[in-house]
């Protein structure tokens, strides 16, 4: 059975009666819906945006009616695309069918533009941040940066890694680096605390020295000192230029050197130590043999001896001067002098016995000493080799009690 006429948006029900040689019946009615070939699910990732494709609809007996609902849901990670389509025909078949489009952001930002290392003296100051840039194709970008402090390697004494993080909505994160090197190509600075006291000294030979006060100071890095001496003789052997180097040195091998300079003179004559004392000795003694002692602080002293004898109020008396003269290497000399005296002090021994004697006058005799034998007399003296001596007669006449 068909119902007519046709028109549009009628429905239409073809049923088909069959009836067999034994009267049995069978009916059929048509209701085969449109078909919808939809593109199969798409999933993109972002920039690139989902393409709805064309789709087809089909239908064996009858026209259609076709409509497309498209429902849209965003994640904070892309896009979300539920595509309906539906599809009635004339006999109120219907079907439907779904496409599932997706976008996602699986791709980090990238950087456009980035700090360049930069190399910095090791006094600088930390500069201020310069932000890196970065770009997202899906959406907004968050930008961080942090610092981080490394040891670094000689002539670069630190560097801090300036790290910037950028970060989409979907938490993909790309990272560039700035690196800030800080380099140390300034030595030591070296000075004397008392420049007047330690710069140049003119000393005396023998002089002790006080150790040398240095201020040393590195704004970078630790530092070492080292010391190195030279000595220049000069003309004679206490006279010298002696030369103390002083080196400071950093953890980069920067160095800074000073000098200090010490004149050595000798101006200061030999020292007396022991000098023998004026004496007196007797005429028959020797002269005494003491020498004095010196001593020099600066090099080996020669003594020179010179004597002198002198005459004194007798002829065997005299007096011996002597001058000792002690010179050091530099010329500079000290005297010492001694006087001995030499006196004659004992008188002459007489040698021959003095014996009384008993002459007898004889008459006609001279009178007087003249009546008198020759005196005789052996003398000796201890610093004379001869004796001078006189005799002195007193008669007295014993028998008469006078004096002849």
């Amino acid at each position: 059975m068909v119902t007519s006429p046709f028109c549009a948006g009628q429905r239409v029900v073809r049923t088909y009666v069959l009836a067999d040689a034994c009267g049995s019946l069978t009916t059929q009615v048509y209701t085969h819906p449109p078909v919808i070939s939809l593109p199969p699910a798409q999933e993109v990732v972002c920039p690139e945006e989902p393409t709805l494709a064309l789709f087809e609809v089909t239908d064996a007996c009858a026209s259609f009616v076709v409509t497309e609902q498209i429902d849209t849901s965003w994640t904070p990670c892309g896009m979300h695309l539920l595509r309906v389509a539906s599809a009635e025909d004339v006999c109120s078949n219907h079907a439907t069918a779904s496409q599932v489009l997706t976008q996602t952001d699986t791709v980090p930002p990238v950087f456009v533009f980035v700090p360049s290392d930069t190399v910095l003296s090791c006094t600088a100051d930390l500069p201020a941040t310069t932000m890196a840039q970065a770009e997202d194709a899906c959406g907004g970008v968050t930008e961080t940066v942090s610092d981080e402090t490394m040891p670094g390697t000689c002539p670069y004494v630190a560097e801090i890694h300036r790290t910037f993080a950028a970060t989409d909505a979907c938490g993909n994160c790309t990272t560039a680096t700035q690196i800030l090197r800080f380099e140390d190509l300034q030595p030591p600075t070296i000075s004397f605390v008392n420049p007047a006291n330690n710069d140049t000294l003119v000393v005396s030979c023998g002089t002790p020295l006080q150790d040398a006060l240095l201020d040393i100071d590195d704004a970078c890095s630790e530092w070492t000192l080292a010391e190195s001496f030279t000595i220049e003789a000069g003309a004679c052997n206490g006279q010298s230029v002696q030369v103390t180097t002083y080196t400071a040195s950093d953890a980069c091998g920067n160095v800074a050197s000073l000098d200090r300079v010490v004149v050595v003179e000798d101006v200061t004559p030999p020292i007396a130590w022991t000098v023998p004392a004026d004496t007196v000795v007797a005429c028959n003694q020797p002269w005494p043999q003491a020498s004095p002692t010196f001593g020099d602080a600066c090099s080996a002293v020669n003594v020179v001896l010179g004597e002198e004898e002198m005459a004194g109020e007798c002829p065997h008396a005299m007096s011996l001067h002597r001058l000792w003269t002690a010179t050091d290497a530099c010329g500079n000399a000290v005297e010492v002098t001694q006087v001995v005296q030499r006196v004659d002090t004992v008188p002459p021994l007489i040698l021959t016995p003095l014996i009384d004697e008993t002459f007898t006058y004889v008459s006609g005799q001279g009178e007087g000493a003249a009546a008198l034998p020759e005196p005789t007399l052996k003398a000796a003296d201890a610093c004379a080799p001869t004796v001078g001596w006189s005799a002195m007669d007193v008669l007295v006449a014993e028998s008469l009690g006078q004096e002849v």
